[in-house]
């Protein structure tokens, strides 16, 4: 799709898909004809999906990127992505650095670990398995939520995987050395956006969004994130139709407006409570339910898998005006979209789209994910 030019490079989409070319240790999808392939260079394995090559393929359990006319990844209709679930899950997948995820028959499953995908997830849960570079959730019978430790979820990475580093109460993202996340830097991640997208920039022990103009730093006025984290949790204070997190001592706390997520955490669990038209998840004893109201993600998770209720048992993107928000996963939405652009937090933070207006741009340097936002393209690595 976009090809930059000058500044930077992104998607190079051959006759129906895109080709992401990333350096050494990022994602790299080459589309063929009708879907992406994702070849992910030289560290890791990504999906060889149906007879010709590395291609989703998606059936019942993958993703299968066919991607039409406007959108990235996935199936994606018109404006948005989509990725087309199969049964019960999506699917993504990131690369080495990045997040992978496969779905087993009923729930979400990441595998990051180094040159393959991981996690794989029994029957009814979502299970992170990390391993030393990726990420573990080990859900078992009642969390989604990886592993989560004493007070909160937890995501530890290790060297090469995904990203959070939660400390005891609070999630907290934490990279490592070669994650997914622009400049990272040692214990943070922090990507910045542009004018419209999502900034992360972390210090040591959390996130921290405030997006000025030229800066990392997410505030992003009505429609952007912005995010503050104090010192063990992740906070996010969006305007009016953004995420809005705030997070407490022990959990995650999401308290937002009129059309953003709402997050409560209590002990060990998650429970997203929105408002009208966003998101609202309530953990019951065994999984995560999201029970949304209007016009937002419903998921409805069984007992023992996240499950968000979108058609039938996938997940469901509630869209701004023509673009897909997705809050998939746990910190996921993170995207803002403007117009017509598609804006991505698949996963758990992995894909951090901002667009403009019309178009995705992703450039991925060597150990991190460049983006192209706005005006002017902001390289995170």
């Amino acid at each position: 799709m976009c090809d930059q030019g000058l500044n930077g490079i992104m998607y190079d989409q051959g006759l129906n898909g895109i080709t992401w070319v990333q350096g050494l240790n990022a994602i790299m999808y080459d589309q063929g004809l009708n879907c992406i392939v994702y070849d992910q260079g030289l560290n890791t394995i990504m999906w060889d999906q149906g007879l010709n090559g590395i291609m989703c393929d998606q059936d019942i359990n993958g993703i299968i990127c066919d991607q039409v006319i406007n959108g990235i990844m996935c199936d994606q209709g018109l404006n948005g992505i989509m990725c087309d679930q199969g049964l019960n899950g999506i699917m993504y997948d990131q690369g080495l650095n990045a997040i992978m995820y496969y779905q087993g028959l009923y729930g979400i499953m990441y595998d990051q670990g180094l040159n393959t995908i991981m996690c794989d997830q029994g029957l009814n849960g979502i299970m992170y398995d990390q391993g030393i570079n990726g990420i573990i959730c080990d859900q078992v019978i009642n969390g989604i939520m990886c592993d989560q430790g004493l007070n909160g979820i937890m995501y530890d990475q290790g060297l090469n995987g995904i990203m959070y580093d939660q400390g005891l109460n609070g999630i907290m993202y934490d990279q490592g050395l070669n994650t997914i996340m622009c400049d990272q830097g040692i214990n943070g991640i922090m990507y910045d956006q542009g004018l419209n997208g999502i900034m992360y920039d972390q210090g040591i022990n959390g996130i921290m969004w405030d997006k000025g103009l030229n800066g990392i730093m997410c505030d992003q006025g009505l429609n952007g994130i912005m995010c503050v984290q104090g010192l063990n949790g992740i906070m996010c204070d969006q305007g009016l139709n953004t995420i809005m997190y705030h997070q407490g001592l022990n959990g995650i706390m999401c308290d937002h407006g009129l059309n953003g997520i709402m997050c409560y955490q209590g002990l060990n669990d998650i429970m997203y409570d929105q408002g009208i038209n966003g998101i609202m998840w309530d953990k019951g004893l065994n999984g995560i339910m999201c029970d949304q109201g209007l016009n937002g993600i419903m998921c409805d998770q069984g007992i023992n898998d996240v499950m968000c209720d979108q058609g039938l048992n996938g997940i469901m993107y509630d869209q701004g005006l023509n673009g897909i928000m997705c809050d998939q996963g746990i910190n996921d939405i993170m995207c803002d979209q403007g117009l017509n652009g598609i804006m991505c937090d698949q996963g758990i933070n992995d894909i951090m789209c901002d667009q403009g207006l019309n178009t995705i741009m992703y450039h991925q340097g060597l150990n991190g994910i460049m983006y192209a936002q706005g005006l002017n393209w902001i390289r995170c690595d």
